[in-house]
């Protein structure tokens, strides 16, 4: 399915829309260049869990974790692997137990790092965003609803 999106505002409204059609699945990998929106995704998802701590990009820490109340999930954990050069980079920061606990909804930036067994292994777990640059500051999302 594809989608435009001009503004923040509908980029929130966009991340409660997956919310609401995760079913059973508790992994979102975004997959876009920088500046795309994945992050904005991530802060629009914090704001329809109700989480009250600023989010911002884990960059530099490569994961942020933060409590929910009063939802299926009990932490949305937020990984960015963009600086990380193989896999085991990921699995040694705890990638693996993050997304094996049902009760974390885990968000990953930059997933490609992964590879094909790490996908293979949670598949029917993952719920797939692609954001891509527009026109005029337009976003287009396109993702895979395969549940």
């Amino acid at each position: 399915m594809k989608q435009e999106i001009a503004t923040e505002e509908e980029m929130y409204n966009f991340a409660k829309s997956v919310l609401l059609n995760l079913e059973s699945r508790n992994i979102i990998f975004l997959y876009g260049d920088l500046g795309s929106g994945k992050t904005t995704f991530t802060k629009g998802l914090a704001k329809h869990l109700c989480i009250k701590e600023t989010v911002t990009s884990p960059t530099f820490v490569l994961c942020k974790e933060y409590n929910i109340e009063n939802s299926k999930f009990s932490k949305l954990v937020h990984f960015d692997l963009y600086r990380l050069e193989k896999e085991q980079d990921a699995l040694d920061i705890g990638i693996l137990e993050y997304v094996d606990n049902r009760n974390n909804l885990v968000v990953v930036e930059w997933p490609e790092i992964l590879d094909k067994s790490f996908f293979d292994s949670f598949n029917n777990s993952i719920f797939r965003i692609y954001i891509k640059h527009g026109e005029n500051n337009f976003r287009c999302v396109e993702y895979e609803n395969n549940n």
